[in-house]
């Protein structure tokens, strides 16, 4: 089997979320379990500051409207790997600061930019004669590859791929006015209510959907969740006309970053056999933020400050929180109005709650070893790799229970013999407050079964490898809908 992955982001070459270390991962993760995989993303400023040893193979030119845009095709290797990474090169679209916005706002432009990186993938594939068995392209961006390789490219192809399209947040669409339709050149027999008209606008997201041969999400209730009109976003009727090729996977997390017997960021390093070393590190994270250390448990949260993490029923809750015998400190950027609250929380209580408005990667390490307790109280979350992290780093996780946090955190009172964490159901400040409650106490009054609580989180196992296998079978799925699908188009 071979796979070609098309992403915007992969680690270690451009992020801005999670995609960027679904990307970066899973090639790896896939040629352990046999699979020949490539990858491909745009080359962005991010990649051309760094030192990955790029070499120009040939010239590309697509078209965008009325026009031809030149590029070029860049390779390098996934470093530590010998998998082929390959660069869409297009300067005057991708060597700008940010990969999709700048300053909280959207290139005006984005459409010229994925049309560009999706027409120009589909060129290299053919081009540099890579044949793959499946082309597995990644969240909306990338949405147009399916209908252009059904439309356009199918005859240019010697091996026509199977079209595997992973979701990891259905709430982003890549939802565009039809006045921009023209650049697509894409026929406007495809701008339909059946086709990729989505209210009015074409939609990337919309065409992935309808037009590959397998849909994952990356999580097993994610993909249920995501056929609701509460969690769907408009797309729930067309991902029910889907369901049958439509599957959970969830993500891994990688070993070599998220790991506290060899992390550097750490004060000490420790694993399930031996972990002095986590009370090692929750001492400097007390003295990092001014706390005492006087026993009382630590809570903390490394996330994007938005509404959809959960922050609103955080400040809805806050009084019964900040009530709880604990103390917090919180990591993350987002929405001004979480900015100005957390930083004067943090002024009236400066010995029970810190709050860090940055992103810090060493920081981050340091919260998920050095905390207790760590929260995640997410309206939705697709998948969440927070929770799996802390686990992992022997600190127990309080989730609401959605997507991927349901698939991954067992709650100890409704499963003791198998409990990991705590959840709760209902979307409100009190449930969060009730459930974190209900942590501290245990954490206070029953220690020994708290340390079995981290025994079980840390000795979990959530490696790329497993995920790697599932995705496996996916592409043989996949591969024999798109057979079925050549042949009846032949005989048609």
């Amino acid at each position: 089997m071979k796979a070609v992955i098309v992403s915007t982001e992969a680690v270690p070459f451009a992020k801005t979320g999670g995609l960027a270390d679904v990307a970066g991962a899973l090639p790896k993760a896939l040629a352990e379990v046999g699979v020949d995989t490539a990858l491909i993303i745009p080359y962005y400023r991010h990649v051309m500051r760094g030192d990955f040893g790029e070499e120009r193979l040939e010239r590309i030119r697509v078209r965008l409207g009325k026009n031809n845009q030149a590029g070029s095709i860049y390779e390098a290797r996934i470093p530590g790997t010998d998998i082929p990474v390959y660069f869409i090169s297009c300067e005057p679209l991708y060597n700008r600061e940010g990969l999709y916005q700048e300053n909280g706002v959207d290139y005006p432009d984005n459409v010229e930019r994925f049309t560009f990186f999706t027409r120009g993938t589909l060129q290299a594939v053919n081009s540099l004669g890579l044949k793959p068995d499946v082309l597995h392209v990644h969240d909306w961006q990338t949405g147009l590859l399916p209908l252009y390789l059904r439309s356009e490219y199918e005859d240019d192809f010697e091996k026509i791929p199977a079209l595997v399209f992973t979701i990891h947040n259905v709430a982003t669409q890549g939802n565009f006015d039809k006045k921009y339709y023209p650049i697509t050149n894409l026929d406007w027999s495809y701008f339909t209510l059946d086709g990729i008209d989505h209210y009015g606008r074409f939609s990337f997201i919309k065409s992935a959907i309808l037009y590959s041969d397998v849909i994952t999400t990356v999580s097993e209730r994610y993909a249920s969740e995501i056929q609701t009109y509460e969690y769907g976003y408009g797309m729930e009727s067309v991902l029910k006309r889907r369901k049958n090729i439509l599957y959970g996977i969830l993500n891994g997390i990688d070993y070599d970053v998220w790991n506290p017997a060899e992390d550097e960021y750490l004060e000490a390093r420790y694993d399930a056999d031996d972990q002095e070393g986590k009370r090692a590190c929750k001492a400097a994270l007390l003295a990092e933020n001014d706390f005492p250390d006087d026993g009382l448990p630590l809570v903390g949260m490394v996330n994007r400050l938005v509404d959809q993490k959960g922050f609103d029923i955080l400040v809805e809750g806050i009084d019964g929180i900040l009530g709880c015998d604990c103390r917090y400190v919180l990591l993350g950027t987002g929405e001004r109005k979480y900015h100005r609250l957390f930083t004067e929380i943090n002024k009236r209580h400066p010995r029970k709650f810190k709050v860090h408005l940055k992103f810090d990667e060493a920081m981050a390490h340091r919260i998920y070893a050095g905390c207790d307790i760590f929260l995640m109280p997410s309206r939705y979350e697709p998948c969440g790799l927070g929770q799996m992290i802390s686990m992992t780093y022997g600190t127990v996780p309080v989730v609401r229970a959605t997507g991927g946090l349901a698939d991954t955190v067992t709650d100890v009172y409704k499963n003791p013999r198998v409990g990991v964490g705590f959840s709760f159901d209902r979307y409100s400040g009190r449930a969060l407050v009730e459930t974190l409650e209900r942590a501290v106490s245990m954490y206070k009054k029953d220690p020994d079964r708290w340390r079995k609580i981290v025994l079980r989180g840390i000795c979990r196992d959530f490696s790329w490898l497993n995920s790697a296998e599932k995705y496996a079978e996916v592409y043989e799925t996949a591969v024999n809908v798109a057979e079925e699908r050549y042949e009846a188009k032949a005989s048609s």
